[in-house]
């Protein structure tokens, strides 16, 4: 159970990805979409993963503690949920929203010597934002013609899966609980330490010991403003289209798709795969990419076939 969240936070596209988040805050035509929750439908999201265990001396189950902290969930309740944590040159946050009715994140990486840097993700994509200001929306070939989920809905969840949950102390606004993989050696003392709000069961506060950090504080607030919001904002304004097309080479075939995206003016489009591609802007390979500027449409070609 020892994990650095921020590690986790960053690479949360491999986590658990959302049961179905409504229908609210399509993107654009031909635009990669991400399914939401209409906060007005109050719609409850059900976490996965396990069993409906009360948990000692408490009115609620673990299964009800997990499903009122999936993101989508939170979202009913609040505007906004932002997890922060500290290392040893750095403040991390990363931020869970709606925008436009579609679900959102946008992290921040705050460093000491007065550097900030900003990612996210937002409608289908991976977004990072360059130091001249251009957003960069990184897309998976294998996704590119999907519909994906929202993969952060349940990134707070694997502190509670799998884990004994006991009452620790009741205090006036909270419950202190603590937390052991019910994998763990029975002598191991591996405990984590959960605050959650009494009324709504909004965690707040989670530490635990990490081997490569020591102890841990993770502070999660709600309804405060988010920093880098601004990133998202394009797609109310002038878009223009990106065209992918992907010539692919796989053990059983060979794979052919072309599709078209929707982004904002000044956002550039790189897909990626996870084995060795490369990226032109001709059919025939023999022009590299380049980034051919704000506002242009233009076609980006992927394959793996070099030489």
């Amino acid at each position: 159970m020892k994990k650095f969240f921020s590690v986790c936070l960053a690479l949360l596209c491999v986590l658990s990805l959302a049961s179905c988040m409504g229908d609210g805050g399509k993107a654009p035509a031909e635009t990669t979409q991400a399914s939401n929750v209409n906060p007005s439908t109050q719609k409850t999201v059900t976490a996965s993963g396990t069993e409906k265990q009360k948990i000692a001396k408490l009115d609620f189950s673990l299964m009800e503690l997990m499903e009122a902290n999936c993101i989508s969930n939170l979202l009913t309740n609040y505007k906004s949920v932002t997890s922060t944590d500290r290392t040893d040159n750095m403040t991390f946050s990363a931020s869970y929203f709606l925008k436009d009715g579609a679900p959102a994140q946008i992290i921040q990486w705050k460093y000491d010597s007065g550097e900030v840097s900003y990612g996210g993700w937002y409608r289908g994509y991976e977004i990072s934002k360059s130091e001249d200001g251009r957003v960069t929306a990184s897309i998976a070939i294998d996704k590119i013609t999907e519909t994906e989920a929202f993969p952060y809905e349940e990134v707070f969840l694997s502190y509670m899966r799998d884990m004994t949950i006991e009452l620790v102390r009741e205090q006036e606004d909270c419950y202190v609980l603590a937390a052991k993989s019910i994998y763990s050696d029975p002598a191991d003392n591996d405990v984590s330490t959960l605050t959650v709000d009494k009324e709504t069961l909004a965690i707040r506060r989670i530490q635990f010991e990490s081997e490569m950090d020591g102890e841990v504080e993770i502070n999660i607030t709600y309804d405060t403003y988010v920093d880098g919001m601004e990133l998202l904002d394009g797609f109310g304004g002038k878009l223009k289209t990106v065209t992918v097309v992907t010539d692919i080479v796989l053990e059983n075939g060979r794979s052919n798709v072309t599709v078209q995206k929707q982004l904002p003016a000044n956002w550039e489009l790189r897909p990626y795969a996870y084995e060795e591609t490369a990226l032109y802007l001709d059919a025939d390979s023999t022009v590299e990419y380049k980034y051919p500027g704000d506002g242009k449409d233009y076609t980006v070609y992927v394959t793996n076939i070099m030489g």
